[in-house]
């Protein structure tokens, strides 16, 4: 800048040297690197930019490929030693509808963190779809973390899994779901609860439905039968409800008319469960009386029994070789 080359040729030694294009000092203007024989280099200095690839910088540091419209693949990179690699791309794809911000951790990692035109921000992807897309070819993880506990999200084939408290260090963990500020429903260790409440006795636990095989049994004599049965139970909670149709031939059994092989066991042992009879047959009653059932506490099976008019004694009901029940039932477990 200004400054004499003592013993040296200057045709001889200019082409090993650089120099600014003026011999002022820098200023507001931009300054340009020559390699002193007339060659301008695409460096620009001044006292407030640089620009590379562009005699026009328009930020404190910009970097342009030479294209007006910057779409051919400009490219920041930094690589530290034989293995680290440190890379951000603009425009990436050289199409003008393509720009997007990619950052690259090696030469052939592949897009690790991509912002396109949209504003959408792709990790593991440089086509992010939404807002945030996150992509592993199996198993991608969310991590959330704080001082106490590890959540995870992971995204398997068909299924998504909200992990609360994945390496299960903390207490009282819940996954809770909320409406215009207010709680709606709460997963706990014991089960769903809803609208805020948090008691163990209250959460839902449990929900199963299917189908079982009952039996006609007597008391007396353990019979033999054909046996045609559509049952079916629903339980929700310690809540059952059963819905049969059995109908039997070529029985051989006598005694107390009962039902067994209910899908679990009544729990409460001071009571005995109503049951509604539909439909029966195949029984034969005492004159004024009635047919009612019951399930018979800490049991799987119906009993089933004859009630005289104003009366109040329960009489045994006995069933013939043939008959049909229709019965329904909603019980504890």
């Amino acid at each position: 800048m200004g400054t004499t080359l003592t013993g040296t040729t200057p045709q001889d030694t200019y082409d090993s040297l650089i120099k600014v294009t003026d011999n002022g000092p820098l200023s507001g203007t931009a300054k340009y690197l020559s390699d002193g024989l007339g060659n301008d280099s695409v460096l620009a200095l001044s006292t407030a930019r640089v620009g590379v690839g562009t005699a026009s910088p328009a930020a404190l540091l910009t970097l342009q490929d030479g294209n007006v419209d910057n779409v051919s693949g400009s490219k920041l990179r930094m690589v530290m030693g034989p293995n680290p690699y440190w890379e951000i791309q603009a425009n990436n794809g050289g199409v003008a509808a393509d720009r997007k911000l990619v950052f690259n951790t090696s030469a052939s990692a592949g897009d690790v963190l991509t912002l396109n035109q949209s504003g959408n921000v792709g990790i593991g992807t440089s086509s992010p779809s939404s807002p945030l897309t996150v992509y592993k070819a199996s198993s991608p993880d969310v991590d959330i973390q704080n001082s106490s506990a590890l959540h995870r999200i992971t995204g398997d084939a068909g299924s998504l899994l909200i992990r609360a408290d994945y390496g299960n260090t903390a207490a009282n963990t819940h996954i809770q779901f909320s409406l215009d500020g207010t709680e709606v429903g709460r997963f706990t260790p014991n089960g769903l609860t809803f609208n805020g409440d948090t008691a163990a006795a209250n959460a839902l636990d449990d929900y199963e439905e299917g189908t079982f095989n009952p039996t006609i049994i007597g008391s007396a004599t353990a019979g033999t039968a054909d046996y045609v049965r559509a049952a079916r139970y629903t339980k929700i909670g310690r809540q059952v409800t059963v819905q049969i149709d059995i109908s039997w031939t070529n029985g051989t059994g006598s005694g107390d008319l009962q039902i067994s092989g209910l899908p679990f066991n009544e729990s409460q042992s001071a009571t005995n469960p109503a049951v509604s009879i539909g439909f029966i047959s195949g029984i034969s009653l005492n004159a004024s009386h009635y047919a009612l059932g019951y399930i018979a506490n800490s049991t799987n099976r119906i009993d089933l029994v004859q009630y005289p008019v104003g009366g109040s004694t329960l009489a045994s009901l006995a069933y013939s070789a043939s008959g049909r029940l229709i019965l329904n039932a909603t019980y504890l477990a």
